[in-house]
């Protein structure tokens, strides 16, 4: 009691602190960087405006719980290091299973989450996941490294526990891991799996924008297992859930899910609803977009659809302004796919003096953008001309041909073609075509693109490159 005769109401030390103090709140904030505690959780505390954290004692706050301590003080006990922050999922299962998260195992979790250098690998995990960064995994391709297969089985381990546990972030999230390792390691029949398992959790829940983006995954790893029919299922898959957003939203993934379908109808034969898909869908979005680099790849792939139809007028001066549109923009990998189609269409037209002359140059620009597998697809289809000119000599002119020498029917063509040879490989104008040892050449060939390219030339191609060389 006051003088007064008012009862005084401020604290005493008898009084003890029910729960964590403002300022204690607050550090656990900042220090929490928005990512729960357990280090297997992928769950962010905010998202779209809803917060799912809850903060936990390592020493439990009421008498009855298995990790109360009787010695703690108050203010120990509500203190900043006996605190941890975790997601609404994570907090039930520690609080509920005191015996699997003993003390010991949550401090060694907050003494983790609360250094800058984890939460540089959670950011990186997470970029790895959506696609933003690539794997720093050097020998991947071949599939030798012990490393990554034992990452990949813990991953599937944390898969099959998400499942359990029905814990569908976590187990979007890895399999998003998953995807990527495979997808980088050009391991397009692995990759289907955890990329079909995607698109059936994104449709489940819902999320169409995620949805089309895998579907359109899905598609280009079926197309590159040729498997067509079911490439062609997914990206019509993924235009399904296209209806579902806004007219006029995700443009560009519409247009890469035409360019995709169109390469499908292709591969399958049919050229005619390719060139449907192309021209009439795929190059009118590519075109609102105004991306340039879209625009040629569209018309790229377009040139090898009217090279499929017999039009090689067409053929050629849409292969040409993508290649224009390419170089100009100082897109190395693009401009090399370019050549490729180009020399593609000479070969369709047996032009193979020419086709020979643009491969090699496609050849020498791949080598400078040191892209392994582009450079075997170079090897190999200069190997084929090579092939086609040693079963047909009456098509060879003279006994050296060079490119400086040699009578381009396209004027526009020897022209471009002459800028990018003046960058990458100015001596290969008066280099011969080996024209006296095409069969040793093209034997060559076969060898350097099965070793260049081992283990990303498909199955079918190895076969036909095995029959090629034990024939000559």
């Amino acid at each position: 009691m006051t003088k007064r005769g008012r009862i005084d109401r401020r604290p005493t030390h008898i009084q003890c602190a029910k729960r964590p103090s403002q300022r204690v709140v607050r550090k656990l904030q900042f220090l929490s960087r928005n990512l729960c505690a357990n280090p297997d959780c992928p769950n962010l505390l905010v998202t779209d405006g809803s917060v799912a954290a809850e903060i936990h004692h390592i020493k439990a706050r009421r008498r009855n719980h298995p990790q109360y301590d009787a010695n703690q003080t108050d203010k120990e006990r509500h203190g900043i290091d006996n605190l941890i922050v975790l997601c609404s999922n994570c907090h039930d299962w520690v609080h509920d299973d005191p015996e699997r998260y003993p003390t010991t195992r949550l401090r060694d979790w907050k003494t983790q989450h609360e250094n800058p250098q984890h939460y540089e690998k959670i950011l990186k995990g997470r970029r790895l996941a959506q696609g933003e960064e690539p794997l720093p995994l050097t020998s991947v391709i071949e599939r030798e490294d012990a490393r990554v297969t034992g990452y990949l089985q813990h991953l599937d381990e944390k898969v099959s526990a998400a499942r359990m546990r029905g814990n569908f972030t976590m187990l979007r999230e890895h399999l998003e891991i998953i995807a990527h390792v495979h997808e980088t390691a050009r391991a397009w029949s692995q990759a289907v799996v955890p990329l079909r398992e995607l698109c059936h959790l994104y449709f489940s829940f819902g999320d169409f924008t995620h949805a089309i983006r895998a579907s359109r995954r899905l598609g280009y790893a079926l197309l590159r297992t040729e498997n067509l029919r079911a490439a062609r299922a997914a990206l019509r898959q993924g235009l399904f859930a296209l209806r579902r957003l806004p007219s006029g939203a995700a443009l560009k993934a519409r247009a890469q899910l035409f360019e995709l379908l169109g390469m499908a109808y292709l591969r399958d034969g049919l050229p005619r609803q390719a060139l449907h898909y192309l021209h009439e869908k795929a190059l009118p979005d590519r075109r609102l977009l105004k991306a340039p680099l879209g625009i040629a790849s569209t018309m790229s792939r377009m040139g090898l659809v009217y090279s499929a139809l017999g039009k090689h007028e067409k053929a050629l001066v849409s292969v040409l302004n993508a290649l224009r549109i390419r170089y100009s923009t100082n897109a190395k990998t693009d401009t090399g796919r370019s050549l490729r189609s180009l020399g593609i269409i000479h070969q369709t037209e047996r032009e193979f003096l020419l086709a020979a002359f643009v491969f090699r140059i496609c050849l020498r620009w791949q080598e400078g953008c040191q892209n392994p597998e582009a450079q075997a697809l170079a090897h190999l289809k200069l190997a084929e001309v090579f092939t086609e000119l040693h079963a047909s000599p009456h098509l060879v002119r003279g006994a050296s041909i060079t490119f400086r020498r040699f009578p381009f029917p396209n004027r526009r063509e020897k022209s471009l073609l002459t800028k990018i040879v003046n960058q990458c490989c100015p001596q290969e104008k008066d280099q011969e075509l080996p024209v006296s040892q095409l069969a040793a050449s093209a034997r060559l060939h076969y060898r350097e693109s099965l070793r260049v390219g081992a283990g990303r030339i498909q199955q079918r191609v190895l076969r036909e490159i095995e029959n090629r060389l034990a024939d000559m």
